[in-house]
């Protein structure tokens, strides 16, 4: 007969002689439990506090009693106690209190029936160090369901290491580095950093970016993106000799500031630069069209000043015209000497004061 046995008593003689015995075999839990995972936010801070969702489905034309659900926290995430929802019931906290492992007693599932449990978590200190994936797993007696995951990417906030830098492309027209309230932004134009990535200034000449690393960076302007007739003027040494570029020293959450100036408060400039300002905010993606002029990114341009580093061979510095032999001897308190001019101490200081 095809009839199969499930256990056998070998203390009887004969019985353990087990010949043509129809042994079932059930795969582990395959089409009987299967569970899904999701979560409230894919990118979570420091403090945040995040909504599990957990659902286990009895795809068995039985019911399935004593389902149990294992869920593995990552690290640096606490259970928040009394959060536990079962169907929209609440339900008794998980054994294992804050985790990182909860135990959850489901009861018994109907044929075809879903048992939703949700619950929530803490992003605490140490969350940065893991991998951000939880994965729960359900069971009932000799079934097993598949492993379920979600993963959350965990972000400082106020406390990350990551860094923005924002600053503002203008022109300086009275060349002392600081955008005066006539001064202009320069509207549409295009910077690159090291990497690729790229940011275009709005319609005052500003730009920002985020979540870059606290290390050197390079960001570069796109020469073909400025006004016609423009000149870069360097404002300081982080420009290492080429106006058009800066070198970005971020530190930890720094809040970076780097600008760019044009020196040269033409009025080609100033009229291309308020025709740009017309046409509002830039909101479409600026892309590079082929064919077409390949972007350079020259380390410096050719019309910048000749520098140390650039080769031996510099000119000679020339030496000053030699004094005038009616040159009057320097003061001794340090004054400059006026041929013809006051005699008394004090009208000098005045005088020195008049030249100041």
């Amino acid at each position: 007969t095809t009839q199969h046995y499930f256990s056998f008593d070998i203390t009887i003689p004969g019985s353990a002689n087990v010949l043509n015995n129809h042994i079932p075999l059930y795969p582990f839990g395959a089409n009987v439990l299967v569970i899904s995972k999701t979560g409230s936010a894919s990118v979570v801070e420091l403090g945040d506090s995040l909504r599990y969702t957990v659902a286990v489905r009895n795809t068995s034309a039985g019911v399935l009693n004593d389902v149990m659900v294992t869920d593995t926290l990552p690290p640096g995430f606490r259970y928040i106690a009394g959060t536990s929802r079962l169907g929209g019931v609440a339900v008794t906290d998980p054994a294992g209190g804050a985790g990182p492992v909860l135990n959850y007693a489901l009861g018994s599932i109907v044929a075809r029936g879903t048992a939703t449990l949700t619950y929530r978590v803490r992003v605490a200190v140490g969350a940065q160090q893991g991998n951000g994936i939880n994965r729960a797993q359900a069971r009932s007696g000799q079934f097993a369901s598949n492993v379920a995951q979600w993963r959350v990417r965990v972000t400082g906030g106020v406390f990350t290491n990551e860094a923005c830098v924002l600053g503002k492309i203008f022109v300086d027209c009275n060349d002392n580095h600081v955008q005066d309230p006539e001064e202009l932004g320069i509207p549409g134009v295009r910077l690159y950093l090291q990497n690729g990535t790229y940011l275009v200034s709005d319609s005052e000449g500003k730009y920002s970016i985020c979540n870059l690393t606290p290390r050197a960076h390079v960001l570069k302007v796109d020469k073909s993106t400025l006004p016609r007739g423009s000149r870069l003027t360097t404002s300081s040494n982080r420009n290492a000799g080429d106006a058009g570029s800066l070198f970005l020293d971020i530190r930890n959450g720094e809040l970076h500031r780097a600008d760019f100036i044009e020196g040269s408060c033409s009025n080609t400039v100033l009229e291309q630069v308020k025709a740009r300002r017309t046409h509002g905010e830039v909101v479409v993606p600026q892309l590079e069209t082929r064919p077409g002029a390949v972007l350079r990114f020259e380390s410096k341009p050719a019309t910048a000043p000749q520098q140390a580093t650039d080769s031996a061979n510099q000119k000679l510095v020339q030496p000053r015209a030699p004094e005038r032999p009616d040159a009057l001897p320097p003061d001794p308190d340090g004054l400059v000497p006026m041929p013809g001019g006051p005699t008394s101490s004090i009208e000098q200081r005045g005088a020195s004061h008049a030249l100041r």
